[in-house]
């Protein structure tokens, strides 16, 4: 038999692992020869072959006929909790459908293939690690990239960064624990940016501002006889296909709606109100709180199947006042934001600035510095940012309530906007007809809410839904 080769560009790092009670046999059927560029090793049992797989790498796994079903499914489902990328070759009597025996990832060759399809298999499987594991490594890349997003060198900080990568890591659903102000949005859209749904739809909704029903139109969609010239408006659920959905204090949700929800992602399935027809769930779920769960649960005030769901995977954000030595480097932040915003020189930060500024306990977090710094640089041109010049609006920030009692002005019209755009579907001139605006004025809002431009990519989608 002609001894299996390997492309140039992987014949260094090609590594198979012969699961057979008699690896020989194996050896032969492949016809490697003792020159191939091919490192092979040997293992008689699912739990051995794991054990030399939890080792090192081996690209491919080639299991032979003296392994029954149970044995394979084993080693593939220990494959997956490694998070390996290592392909798996199954030898048959004959090709057969093992998608049937619940491994579809599973390539089957028959004793009976011709020494070239044999070869063609491995040398496929062989290249698709490589390309897997040439993603995996770029896609680490980018998550470093984007988890070093969240500013501070202090334990706390490397910690939530830590929390941040394994969470981004799967695609269970998170919640994400923090004070007010600490920026859990921030937090979850890293984790969107950072996981494999990074180019996909990040849609978020603030359970704590709608209505019951209002809520129960966002998520799951209506048909609405206003609109019916647009035909169905779609809920969060499909507009955010393929994407991460983030619930902002969901301890707010009605528990009508925690109920539902929590049957939706037990079944992964959800009924879409206008056709009736059962959908797909492909949505990842990311709730944020300021609340302790575990007691709301316990006291019936929050459903406890969706409480289970939500803590796969839970994100503490620290407070500011845990991490203060990390207070330079997000002042700094600040800054140059600020600097880019208004068109200025940076300023910078005095030590003694620093000191005042570590000296205050901030009770409302980023939120709170970020609100101190901008108004103590609004009102002052100097490049340096003083003590003095922090201290009166740091002690007017503590009379201030740590959540604003109501809206603003300009975020009550933002809202508006935003919610009627999304009713009419992302059509612009539907929108500005309802709002009685011309569609110039729209638009500049649109633009300034980080819309796409009217008439580029995405500007004006049916399915578009405001965050």
């Amino acid at each position: 038999m002609t001894a299996i080769t390997v492309p140039r560009s992987v014949q260094t790092l090609a590594r198979i692992l012969l699961c057979s009670i008699e690896p020989n046999r194996l050896y032969e059927f492949l016809g490697i020869a003792d020159d191939s560029a091919l490192e092979t090793d040997s293992a008689s049992t699912p739990d051995l072959a794991l054990e030399r797989l939890s080792q090192r790498t081996f690209d491919l796994c080639v299991v032979d006929i003296d392994w029954d079903t149970t044995s394979l499914v084993s080693l593939v489902r220990g494959i997956e909790s490694l998070h390996a990328t290592t392909q798996v070759l199954r030898v048959a009597d004959s090709t057969e459908d093992m998608s049937g025996a619940g491994v579809p990832t599973v390539e089957v060759v028959s004793l009976s293939s011709p020494p070239s399809l044999v070869c063609k298999f491995v040398r496929s499987a062989v290249q698709k690690a490589k390309l897997q594991n040439e993603n995996r490594v770029l896609r680490r890349q980018l998550q470093a990239r984007v988890v070093g997003e969240i500013i501070g060198h202090s334990e706390a900080a490397n910690h939530l960064r830590t929390s941040i990568q394994t969470a981004a890591d799967e695609d269970s659903c998170v919640l994400i624990q923090g004070e007010v102000g600490t920026g859990a949005q921030h937090v979850a859209r890293v984790i969107h940016l950072a996981s494999r749904r990074a180019m996909r739809p990040f849609l978020v909704l603030d359970c704590k501002v709608h209505s019951a029903d209002s809520l129960e139109h966002e998520l799951w969609g209506e048909t609405d006889d206003s609109i019916a010239a647009e035909g169905e408006t779609s809920g969060r659920l499909v507009s955010c296909v393929g994407g991460t959905l983030f619930l902002k204090n969901v301890e707010t949700l009605p528990v009508a709606a925690q109920k539902k929800l929590a049957g939706i992602l037990t079944r992964k399935s959800f009924i879409c109100p206008s056709s009736g027809k059962s959908r797909p769930l492909d949505v990842r779920l990311i709730a944020s709180t300021h609340c302790d769960l575990a007691v709301l649960a316990q006291e019936d005030r929050f459903h406890v199947g969706l409480y289970g769901h939500l803590t796969t995977a839970v994100v503490r954000v620290p407070a500011l006042r845990e991490r203060p030595q990390d207070i330079g480097p997000l002042t700094e932040q600040i800054l140059n934001h600020l600097a880019v915003v208004e068109g200025k020189p940076v300023k910078r930060l005095s030590v003694e600035g620093l000191k005042a500024l570590r000296e205050h306990d901030w009770p409302a977090n980023l939120r709170e510095l970020e609100n101190v710094v901008q108004r103590a640089c609004s009102l002052d041109e100097c490049s340096l940012l003083t003590a003095e010049m922090l201290r009166p609006w740091i002690a007017q920030s503590k009379s201030e309530p740590l959540e604003p009692s109501g809206l603003s002005l300009r975020e009550m019209e933002r809202k508006l906007i935003e919610t009627t755009f999304a009713r009419c579907c992302g059509n612009r001139e539907q929108t500005a007809r309802m709002l009685k605006i011309g569609i110039r004025t729209l638009s500049g809002k649109l633009r300034e809410y980080g819309y796409p431009p009217r008439g580029g990519p995405g500007s004006n989608r049916r399915l578009s839904r405001a965050a």
